[in-house]
């Protein structure tokens, strides 16, 4: 075992010796070949407080006269290379930001394979290069649990958050979020405001609904009043949802986005008459070309309710079958006429 990690050392793969090191100390804590390989290694690494621990914890090992100048020296070596990757990453974001895109991305990525865990390179990675270079999802968890919520930039929790947002990640970005929190207290309306979206997206209706709680609305601006109602609405409370985005409404009716939203509302309150006139008051707002096809579904299912309620009704009386289905036949008439309208469309798959 000694000296394969002796070897691993001597060839500069100063992780991977520790990675290993790391088993030998846990199997024989005593040994003072393997105290002294473990602490080669953390300094080879970098991490000479670690490596000090070691030497503290076994004050009867031999260490040694030349460990102090070593973690003098290796103190002094590592500001320095901390200063040369804080340059060369302000160095390779610049370049992105200027339009070397290509050379700032390959640039970034060296830096980051070099130095994995230094937070800021990993913050700026993931917000200069993910944007454009796209990656998995494997990948970029992989790398959000490379992160250290203490250490980490505050300017990039909110946007690492979001970019595991847009892939749907909503476990993790919940749990990235509420770590990073402690860290945001200045910013706690905001943090609301996010972590209620990504548990209402989670399907998280319970603690969706607690968040919203806390959040006074009429501290809120338009657009934040729009993110309120959109978390009600996928949590299936329309109502609420209605409620929040009148006011939003109210402060900029001309704003397209807060339009698109009262009347996704509308629809999910069951309310087509009004989101039809939204949707006639505003020609020029780029509407989905689904809408009117929802609003025609929307106004059948009503329909075809009322008629079934007809049907029981009447057949409660004695009616016979020809006049209490006759306006449900009517209706799956009309059902029949938006089908063939709408050929290529399939509103209630499973």
């Amino acid at each position: 075992m000694s000296g394969l990690i002796n070897g691993t050392t001597s060839i500069q793969h100063p992780t991977e010796a520790v990675h290993a090191i790391q088993y030998a100390y846990e199997k024989k804590p005593l040994d003072e070949n393997i105290q002294k390989e473990y602490v080669n290694s953390l300094m080879a690494l970098g991490s000479f407080d670690r490596a000090e621990k070691i030497i503290q914890s076994h004050p009867q090992t031999k260490w040694g006269s030349t460990f102090k100048q070593q973690k003098q020296y290796g103190h002094g070596a590592t500001a320095y290379a901390a200063e040369l990757s804080n340059v060369l990453r302000e160095q390779a974001v610049s370049r992105i930001k200027n339009g070397q895109t290509q050379q700032g991305i390959v640039e970034l990525e060296q830096i980051l394979q070099k130095y994995p865990y230094d937070q800021r390179i990993l913050a700026d990675y993931l917000l200069s290069v993910v944007p454009i270079k796209s990656l998995d999802t494997v990948t970029l968890l992989n790398l959000t649990q490379r992160i250290q919520p203490k250490q980490f930039p505050k300017y990039a929790h909110f946007g690492v958050v979001k970019l595991l947002r847009d892939q749907k990640q909503f476990s993790q970005a919940i749990y990235l979020l509420e770590q990073f929190e402690p860290y945001q207290k200045q910013n706690q309306l905001q943090v609301n405001l996010l972590k209620a979206i990504l548990f209402s997206e989670n399907k998280q209706e319970k603690q969706a609904l607690e968040v919203l709680k806390e959040i006074d609305l009429k501290a809120l601006t338009a657009d934040q009043l729009m993110q309120v109602a959109y978390s009600y609405r996928i949590i299936q409370h329309p109502a609420e949802a209605i409620h929040v985005i009148q006011y939003a409404y109210e402060k900029k009716p001309l704003d397209e986005n807060i339009q698109k939203e009262y009347v996704n509302s509308l629809l999910a309150l069951g309310s087509f008459q009004r989101a039809e006139k939204i949707i006639q008051k505003y020609p020029q707002t780029q509407w989905e070309t689904t809408l009117n096809q929802q609003i025609e579904l929307g106004y059948l299912a009503q329909e075809i309710g009322a008629a079934i309620k007809r049907h029981q009704y009447l057949s409660g009386r004695g009616e016979n079958d020809a006049v209490s289905y006759q306006k449900l036949d009517r209706v799956l008439v009309e059902a029949d006429e938006i089908a063939a309208r709408n050929q290529l469309v399939q509103p209630f798959l499973l």
